[in-house]
């Protein structure tokens, strides 16, 4: 993760939130087109595109036994296994993702 901005965060259900003016939730789920080995690239068309976004999750199904983070690479947020394991393409995991847009100053 070299030069790329890191944070986790544990949130305990983030899929029964309320959601916020100018929030986004959604359930992303990690499969073999969106997933390269510890990774998950959040990529729906919905998705909040930031550096300075905030952004929540928590799963929804697979392996739930494994420490994630999320991190901004440039151009998506992306999941990752924080013990580099990869995620398993043909098992689907799913995510509960809550993204805000950058605080107001």
């Amino acid at each position: 993760l070299s030069g790329a901005l890191a944070a986790g965060y544990f949130v305990v259900d983030t899929a029964t939130i309320p959601v916020a003016l100018g929030a986004v939730k959604l359930l992303h789920t990690a499969d073999g087109t969106n997933s390269s080995s510890n990774l998950t690239t959040i990529s729906e068309p919905e998705a909040l595109v930031s550096a300075s976004n905030v952004v929540f999750f928590s799963q929804s199904g697979g392996n739930r036994d494994k420490v994630r983070g999320v991190y901004y690479d440039g151009a998506h947020w992306t999941i990752f296994n924080e013990d580099t394991s990869a995620f398993l393409g043909a098992f689907q995991e799913g995510f509960h993702v809550l993204m805000f847009p950058a605080p107001i100053p």
